[in-house]
């Protein structure tokens, strides 16, 4: 199912890209997105080893999954991915200047927990 999902999605850019000329929507990070960082794989993902800076960030990403593997460690250009202490949950930002952030929607959690609303359940008639 999640194939035929995907291969939908394919056939629709590629629809509006080649006859409608509108660009795909951008939807930001997705599952697997780090696939073409890790595995070089022409015919499925197109990744350039020509860019040097795309190059570059993928053989950081793969440095940063074999520190884990060798000795537990993450580190991403000299930035500890650390553990979860004190149900503080943090996320190592990957870019240029990698860096621990907070989780990124944690004060838009903590506001609409804030409002005192329930959670909506939905009936399966």
């Amino acid at each position: 199912m999640k194939l035929l999902t995907g291969l939908g999605i394919f056939i629709q850019v590629c629809f509006n890209k080649v006859f409608l000329g509108m660009a795909p929507t951008d939807f930001g990070v997705a599952h697997a997105d780090d696939l073409p960082l890790l595995f070089w794989i022409p015919f499925v993902f197109k990744f350039s080893p020509d860019e040097e800076a795309d190059t570059k960030f993928s053989k950081d990403f793969v440095k940063l999954w074999a520190s884990f593997a060798k000795n537990e460690k993450m580190f991403f250009r000299g930035v500890e991915f650390t553990p979860v202490s004190n149900g503080q949950l943090k996320y190592l930002d990957l870019n240029d200047s990698p860096k621990m952030i907070r989780a990124p929607f944690q004060e838009r959690m903590e506001f609409l927990e804030s409002l005192g609303i329930q959670k909506l359940r939905v009936r399966n008639n």
